[in-house]
């Protein structure tokens, strides 16, 4: 018998693990965690560089290089940049270096002072601010002003901002920023990444060239605006597409709780006075009122979509104003609208209909109000069909009614030859097309529409007026629990829901509750 036998299981002395020496130990540790952001104050509103004091452009250099630079410390990982009190406008200078540029992840950020970072108006062309590839910046009370880039100026677009990497602005603002060339895209902001604003404005900005689209700014990634306004931005050469922003195909841009008001294209075959959404738009609880198409062949004057759904919004007073221009309100491939207000949108160009809606391919809209559009020289001043061959429709608790636009001042379809099906019920259709079907039980009656106004809720609707036809007359889908306006407006409030954007809601007053006692 071997004189070797192995300890029992329970015996077995566990292997001695390796002991690593303490100096080893804090250094593994030190490599694990990430490098700690440095906070840079910037002190003077001077540009270039002063020893003693940190500017901003040599803030940057610090944050790029993680390098102290004359009175800014260095930087360290995504750092932030801030201000003293009493720095609120920074003038850049092209002798000074022009245009900023942010190679490693940072965040500007006035602390609740709107920042002001300009060029001066006699200096120069330079875009204000340039990120490189992959490179987030954040903007936080920051105001970007007077950005020039013209054919002499690298890339061109973006004379307030070009971004490679991820841009986000916060209580911010993009104004007064011109692009002056050929291909020049985004007067305010080129976005080539993802692009988010919240609670920020951009304003006063034109791209002034052919195929110069995205006067406020042009995104080639999705972009999301949230509780934002875009406003008083143009595009003024021929084929250039969206005053107020313009995305590439394929994009999804999110628009919630915002407003794209007064913005227009001016030139000949420039799509989208607002919007120019080449993928998908998706509008929720906001506005896009009173922008305008100036050129022949340039429709959407609200806005144009390859694909719009849109929910609790309204889209108003918008409008084209040369021949071809088709789409008042909005000219898109694919439409969804829910509880949603189309209102007084035109066309005044010859063969320009669609005063408040032109489609192609797909239309759907449930508790939805299409109401005071007008084709003046076409048909369909609230919808037109731009279609061939039989094609359906899906309207469900709608109102089409009060447009006007030739013999189908209410709904027309292109194709003479064929139908267009109208499916859904509980619908209210004024005169439609010869060749346009409406479901039996559709309602033609007034329905006593009061004028576009600030009913409650984030975006303007058409209350319903007492004895209207439409209360009481239409449906609603279960998940669907308020009208336009949002809570606390329910959407079936009484005997049923009321057809059409808005919800008359039942008074308070003498009511009668539950255990039969009436409400003091």
């Amino acid at each position: 018998m071997s004189p070797y036998r192995p300890a029992p299981p329970s015996m077995s002395r566990p292997p001695r693990r390796p002991r690593l020496r303490p100096i080893a130990s804090a250094l593994a540790l030190t490599l694990a965690l990430p490098a700690q952001a440095a906070v840079i104050t910037v002190d003077t509103a001077a540009d270039g560089s002063q020893p003693g004091h940190c500017t901003l452009r040599d803030a940057i250099v610090a944050a790029n290089d993680d390098v102290a630079v004359a009175g800014c410390i260095a930087g360290s990982g995504a750092d932030v940049i801030e201000f003293a009190a009493g720095v609120d406008t920074i003038e850049l200078t092209s002798a000074s270096g022009g245009m900023l540029t942010v190679s490693d992840a940072l965040s500007i950020d006035g602390a609740g002072t709107l920042r002001t970072l300009r060029r001066g108006v006699e200096d120069a062309a330079f875009r204000i601010l340039m990120t490189t590839k992959g490179t987030p910046l954040t903007l936080r009370w920051i105001k970007v002003a007077g950005g020039l880039a013209n054919a002499q100026v690298p890339d061109r677009g973006g004379a307030g901002i070009l971004a490679w990497g991820p841009l986000s602005l916060h209580d911010s603002e993009v104004s007064g920023n011109l692009t002056d060339a050929q291909y020049g895209r985004g007067g305010g902001i080129n976005a080539h990444d993802t692009l988010t604003l919240v609670d920020s404005v951009v304003t006063g900005n034109a791209t002034t060239n052919q195929d110069a689209s995205g006067g406020g700014f042009y995104a080639y990634a999705d972009a999301t605006l949230t509780t934002s306004v875009v406003s008083n931005n143009a595009t003024a050469g021929i084929v250039a597409f969206g005053g107020g922003l313009a995305t590439y195909p394929g994009t999804t841009l999110q628009v919630s709780g915002s407003s794209v008001v007064d913005n227009m294209t001016l030139g000949d075959a420039s799509y989208g006075g607002g919007i120019y959404a080449g993928g998908t738009l998706e509008l929720r609880d906001s506005r896009v009122s009173d922008n305008a198409t100036l050129g022949s062949d340039a429709g959407g004057g609200g806005l144009y979509a390859y694909t719009l759904a849109a929910t609790g919004s309204t889209i108003s007073g918008n409008r084209t104003a040369a021949s071809g221009s088709a789409g008042g309100g909005l000219f898109a491939a694919n439409v969804s609208l829910t509880n949603s207000t189309v209102s007084h949108n035109s066309t005044s160009g010859e063969s320009a209909p669609g005063g408040g809606i032109l489609f192609g391919v797909t239309f759907a809209a449930g508790n939805t109000t299409i109401t005071g559009n007008a084709a003046a020289q076409a048909e369909g001043g609230g919808l037109f069909a731009f279609a061939f061959g039989q094609t359906r429709i899906d309207l469900a608790s709608t109102i089409v009614f009060g447009n006007t636009g030739g013999a189908a001042p209410q709904i027309a379809f292109l194709d003479t030859d064929s139908d267009l099906i109208v499916a859904g019920t509980h619908n209210l259709i004024g005169v439609v097309g010869s060749n346009v079907q409406l479901p039996g039980g559709t309602l033609d009656c007034d329905p006593l529409l009061q004028p576009l106004a600030a009913n409650g809720g984030a975006t303007p609707t058409h209350a319903l007026s007492e004895g209207s036809c439409a209360i009481d007359a239409g449906t609603a889908d279960a998940d669907l629990r308020f009208d336009q306006r949002g809570a606390p407006f329910v959407r079936d409030a009484g005997a049923a829901p009321d057809i059409g954007a808005f919800e008359v809601q039942v008074s308070t007053d003498d009511a009668i509750f539950v255990d039969g006692f009436e409400s003091r």
